[in-house]
């Protein structure tokens, strides 16, 4: 399969340097420790400030650079929530793309919970709090200046197994050590990670509350709100990968494993716009390799779709499947009633 990679250097860097750990890497290991010793210092001389009591603020984050599944564990959780009666609201930051990038909107279209965009989380905490919810979900922010109530992170199986360095030898925005005060740990298992047994034994090295979860392929969509069954991958032609991800090796994994006959894959950064520039190159490479459609993650469909409005892109649905261990829900739910 032809692969071309057109994200940041920085971001290619570090997804080499966390699966090779190159020698090359070493050199980067005292701007390593300047970096840890700037963290405890920024931890030290700006503390944490709680949000209010009510209504009950949830982070869910990672200590990597991006690439754990955080939001679509907050799109379960929103939806379970919403299920169970509550009024939830969804906070994002927004990343580099205008008007916030793909996922404020996949996650509104996901949950049907109120989706608040705002760099300043007060702010939109406030904003939540104001229209009525119970819950007010934080994507990202696990190391933000404003501590929600519970504190969610989500990691790897494998860097539990693996512990990966500090930024920038490695993807770490802050040491494994701070999982011990998190609330509840979520572990992501993915290929040839071991069972969910061994990975709550491990995540409970750190906290006590750990889940187990799998994101899972189900189906595939378009933005026309058609749904079709996985077996139309294998009954299709050959296709080319698109996408705009942190780690963009999970999702043609998970592609090319649910039965996708992909010739090629272009890697644009997170939360890519897809630009003129970019719908270009995915049409010339796509007639390159002779396919006539486009297989991306579900939170780039719409952007991609737009951008590239004569060709036929698909996006792989994939949900989030608990595999044992303990429930988020459950957590909110007796944070919420004084448990």
């Amino acid at each position: 399969m032809r692969i071309v990679d057109r994200r940041p250097l920085g971001a290619r860097l570090l997804d080499r340097f966390d699966r090779e750990r190159p020698r090359r890497a070493l050199l980067l290991r005292p701007l390593r420790c300047l970096y840890r010793v700037g963290f405890l210092l920024h931890e030290r001389l700006r503390p944490g400030r709680l949000l209010p009591a009510r209504p009950l603020s949830v982070v869910v984050g990672n200590l990597r650079v991006g690439g754990t599944g955080k939001t679509p564990v907050t799109a379960a959780l929103a939806s379970s929530l919403s299920a169970a009666g509550f009024e939830v609201a969804v906070v994002s930051r927004g990343y580099r793309a205008q008007g916030g990038g793909d996922e404020p909107a996949w996650l509104e279209q996901a949950t049907g919970a109120r989706v608040l965009l705002d760099v300043d989380r007060r702010k939109a905490f406030d904003g939540a709090a104001a229209s009525g919810a119970e819950v007010v979900l934080l994507d990202d922010g696990l190391q933000a200046r404003d501590r929600a109530r519970l504190r969610i992170a989500v990691v790897l199986g494998r860097d539990l197994l693996r512990p990966p360095a500090l930024l920038p030898e490695g993807p770490l925005r802050e040491p494994m050590e701070a999982l011990s005060k998190v609330d509840m740990v979520l572990v992501r298992r993915e290929g040839d990670d071991p069972g969910a047994g061994e990975l709550l034994r491990r995540g409970r090295q750190w906290c006590s509350r750990v889940g187990v979860f799998r994101l899972v392929p189900v189906r595939l969509v378009n933005t026309a709100g058609e749904s079709f069954s996985l077996e139309e991958l294998s009954r299709r032609g050959p296709c080319l990968l698109v996408s705009g991800l942190a780690r963009p090796v999970s999702f043609e994994r998970d592609a090319l494993e649910a039965g996708a006959r992909a010739v090629g894959a272009l890697r644009y950064a997170d939360h890519a716009s897809f630009g003129e520039r970019e719908s270009m190159e995915i049409a010339r490479l796509a007639e390159e390799l002779g396919v006539d459609w486009i297989l991306c993650p579900q939170k780039n469909l719409d952007r991609l779709a737009a951008a590239i409005p004569d060709a036929d892109v698909v996006a792989l649905e994939s949900k989030v499947v608990w595999e044992g261990g303990d429930d988020p829900l459950e957590m909110v739910r007796e944070s919420l009633s004084g448990g």
